[in-house]
């Protein structure tokens, strides 16, 4: 009889063990999906040498990587980024990976026929996003580059068009804040950024210049373009890519993007004295996710930046 109660008793507390085990990964569950839908706002203030007073508080806003997989998540980053302007950025800029696929899209690409719907699906999805951007007011203008996940880059062009955003793929665009320039630099993606000769064009007495490159390994190249005293050109590189790791915790990346470089910089403002940095740089984890709406120790996030004269 005795050793029947303690069975049965050790089968309740495997069935409370297994329960509380369920109630554990449910709410790791809710919580990781929460991470990945809430957007936060990064505020930064980024301090640069030889800023024009005149663009002293400038502020530009940062967003990348919004892994958009079809038309609802499009609409939805469309009002994102409409929610966002409303804080009256004075540059916008858009640093790749406008969409990505699904985890159920992994199964259907393993057809002829899945592949190009999914295609379709995207191509679809990101003209949606940037024409939703037509009507976002941005005194000094809105620009992007491409990233990895981005599907035909001549597509991009005509979308980018659409939402009057001007897409930078290893060219530079001289904009105007408050009647003084900022140079903006875009670097078209590649994972073989050492075999690629980058040319900063037009950055002669330049004044203040802004990279856009959409994977961090960029900045080494990027921090060998130096002016007339030796110093980098770049004041500052914006990056994404990485997604913060999107699983990360105890500051462990188990998902980090592919790429030796941005390991050691998971999202963040990188002092060209921090760790390896070799230039002033920020990382951001991103607006979406990679394969599941899913994210711990990364938060999905924009930047809002502010220069000052250092």
């Amino acid at each position: 009889m005795a050793k029947r109660k303690r069975k049965k008793k050790g089968l309740h507390l495997k069935r409370l063990l297994a329960l509380l085990v369920l109630l554990v990964l449910a709410a790791l569950g809710i919580y990781g999906y929460a991470c990945s839908r809430i957007v936060h706002v990064d505020y930064v203030d980024a301090y640069i040498s030889g800023l024009s007073p005149f663009l002293e508080g400038t502020r530009v806003l940062f967003a990348s990587d919004f892994k958009i997989t079809g038309e609802k998540s499009a609409r939805d980053s469309v009002k994102l980024m409409q929610t966002l302007c409303e804080a009256n950025p004075d540059i916008v800029l858009l640093g790749g990976d406008y969409t990505g696929m699904s985890l159920s899209d992994l199964f259907r690409a393993q057809t002829q026929e899945g592949r190009a719907a999914i295609n379709d699906r995207l191509k679809s999805a990101r003209e949606t996003f940037f024409s939703g951007l037509a009507g976002l007011s941005v005194p000094g203008g809105i620009y992007a580059v491409s990233g990895d996940a981005d599907v035909s880059v001549e597509g991009l062009y005509q979308d980018c068009a659409l939402g009057r955003v001007t897409l930078l793929e290893n060219a530079t665009h001289r904009a105007m804040v408050n009647d003084s320039p900022i140079l903006i630099v875009g670097c078209a993606y590649t994972s073989a950024f050492g075999s690629r000769a980058f040319q900063f064009q037009n950055a002669t007495d330049a004044g203040t210049v802004l990279v856009l490159a959409h994977n961090p390994d960029a900045s080494k190249q990027i921090s060998t373009v130096k002016d007339g005293n030796g110093n980098a050109m770049a004041d500052l590189i914006f990056c994404g890519h990485t997604l913060g790791g999107q699983v990360n915790p105890f500051g462990k990346c188990l998902m980090t993007a592919a790429g030796a470089y941005n390991g050691d910089f998971p999202a963040g403002l990188y002092d060209e004295n921090d760790k390896k940095s070799l230039v002033k740089m920020l990382v951001s984890s991103g607006v979406g996710s990679d394969w599941l709406p899913f994210r711990l120790g990364s938060r999905a996030q924009v930047y809002m930046v502010t220069l000052h004269r250092k």
